[in-house]
């Protein structure tokens, strides 16, 4: 939750060449723990090709979605789900706090702190209130997640000051999180 705002306020204050050295150290450091990781090897029998393996595995894949056809439309809808709304929240939001508001990456740094623990409360809710989440009722989280998300380009044709929409946006996107952690966990168990 705290790394994206950091990343945020280091990048506007160290700039990219100060991320790059911790990251270069710290892959450094990941490598340097790996050598000393103990890792059991699985003994796999291979009779015959990983091309053919893969093809058949693909093709009980469809046969299973053929029989099940309720698990092929939900896992579609939630990989459409998830396209559209991680492109946005990856290459859409970036654009609007940096481009369009003009603000500096501390502003998206706090807006993705604000996922961050809008999908870990999302988890949270869920565990605790798992009774009152039912399946047949899934399209209202759905349905939830869009209408979340509709100040966001009000507050931006309305033209509403930089700092204000940053505070909308960080809240919407917080609220997001949680409606579209708890349906995409309830969707990938129900698969």
């Amino acid at each position: 939750i705290i790394g994206p705002a950091l990343g945020g306020v280091f990048f506007n204050y160290f700039g990219i060449q100060f991320i790059l050295v911790v990251a270069a150290f710290s892959f450094l450091f990941s490598a340097f723990v790996e050598v000393f990781m103990k890792i059991p090897e699985l003994k796999v029998e291979k009779d015959s090709s990983l091309f053919h393996i893969i093809k058949q595995d693909t093709n009980n894949c469809f046969d299973y979605f053929k029989r099940k056809k309720i698990l092929l439309k939900i896992a579609m809808m939630v990989a459409l789900f998830n396209l559209f709304f991680e492109s946005m929240l990856i290459i859409g939001l970036p654009q609007i706090i940096l481009n369009y508001l003009n603000l500096n990456s501390t502003y998206y740094g706090l807006v993705q702190s604000a996922q961050s623990f809008g999908a870990l409360l999302g988890g949270f809710v869920l565990t605790l209130f798992i009774n009152r989440f039912k399946m047949n009722r899934s399209y209202i989280l759905f349905a939830s997640t869009v209408i979340i998300l509709l100040p966001i380009p009000l507050i931006l044709y309305l033209g509403v000051a930089s700092v204000p929409s940053a505070i909308i946006i960080c809240i919407c996107c917080f609220c997001f999180m949680i409606s579209s952690t708890i349906f995409s966990i309830m969707m990938i168990s129900f698969i």
